[in-house]
């Protein structure tokens, strides 16, 4: 995920603008505001653009745990992302930055 210029994350990556706007960091609501959830720090986690828009294309948003389950299971099937990101991935995976922690987190 990247916060700030998509044309720098894209370029850093080889990949098209389009693509790096996937991956842009947005705030998830656990507990959707549309039923009740807050805005308050144990209801917040950081999410791609991507994942927080999927999980609230079903009428009925599924719980976060249920939901995390769904992306694992999808993404060890390698159908998560589109083809074109998995060079972005795996080149993420491998770019680690000072602490040892990935600069992407799937």
């Amino acid at each position: 995920m990247w916060s700030g210029s998509a044309d720098a994350f894209a370029s850093r990556y080889s990949i098209s603008v389009s693509i790096a706007k996937r991956f842009q960091c947005t705030v998830e609501h656990l507990a959707p505001r549309s039923e009740g959830g807050k805005n308050r720090r144990i209801n917040l986690a950081a999410a791609c653009k991507y994942c927080n828009a999927a999980r609230h294309k079903s009428a009925r948003v599924r719980p976060p745990q249920i939901y995390r389950e769904h992306v694992e299971k999808r993404l060890a099937a390698g159908k998560w992302h589109p083809t074109e990101c998995r060079k972005l991935i795996e080149k993420a995976r491998a770019d680690v930055v000072p602490r040892g922690r990935l600069s992407l987190q799937l």
